[in-house]
C-alpha cells in the first residue's frame, strides 16, 4: 500500500494538486466522492462502491501529503459547520439502524442555523429561497429518488480502465 500512495502523491504532484490546492480543497473533494460512496450504497451497486472506496482513499491519501503543507487559512476553524456535519452523520447512522433522528435534526438544524449567523443570514431566509426554487420544479420518482425533470438523470460511471504504463 506504501508504493500505491507515493504513486498517488506522485500523481497528485506531477498535476499540480500540490502545488495548487490546499488541504481545504481537497476535502471538498473529499466529501463529494464521499457522497458517491452513500449513494452506491443506498443503490447497493457493487462496482460503484468500489470505485467510491478508491476515490475516497485516494482523495485522503492526497489530503494527508497537502496537509503537511499547513496551506489553511483558519477561516473555517471557529465554524458551526463541523458539528452540523457530525449531526448529520449521526442522523445517517441512526436512519440505516432504523432508530429516531428527531432530536438530531433538531440539533443539526440549530449548527445550520448558527452557520447561517456566521455568514449574516438566517436559517429562515435560506429556507425560504431554497423552496422558492423547488417550489417551481416538476419532476418523478425514480427508485425512491426525486428527479427534476430539467436535469438529465446521473449515468453510472463505466469501470475504469488501467492506463498503460507509459514508456
Amino acid at each position: 500500500m506504501q508504493e500505491l500512495q507515493k504513486k498517488i502523491v506522485d500523481w497528485a504532484s506531477d498535476r499540480g494538486i500540490l502545488e495548487n490546492s490546499d488541504p481545504l480543497k481537497q476535502l471538498k473533494k473529499t466529501f463529494e466522492e464521499v457522497v458517491e460512496l452513500i449513494c452506491a450504497l443506498v443503490d447497493k451497486n457493487d462496482a460503484e462502491i468500489k470505485d467510491a472506496i478508491g476515490d475516497v482513499n485516494v482523495t485522503l491519501i492526497i489530503l494527508k501529503k497537502l496537509s503537511e503543507s499547513g496551506k489553511v487559512d483558519g477561516s473555517l476553524s471557529n465554524s458551526r459547520v463541523f458539528m452540523a456535519i457530525n449531526w448529520i452523520v449521526e442522523i445517517f447512522s441512526k436512519v440505516s439502524k432504523n432508530k429516531d433522528v428527531g432530536i438530531d435534526i433538531i440539533r443539526a438544524q440549530e449548527c445550520l442555523s448558527r452557520v447561517s449567523q456566521e455568514n449574516n443570514l438566517t436559517l429562515e431566509d435560506c429556507t425560504q429561497s431554497a423552496y422558492d426554487v423547488i417550489s417551481k420544479r416538476t419532476g418523478k420518482m425514480e427508485n425512491g429518488v426525486f428527479v427534476k425533470d430539467d436535469i438529465p438523470p446521473k449515468k453510472p460511471r463505466a469501470p475504469r480502465k488501467p492506463k498503460e504504463p507509459q514508456q
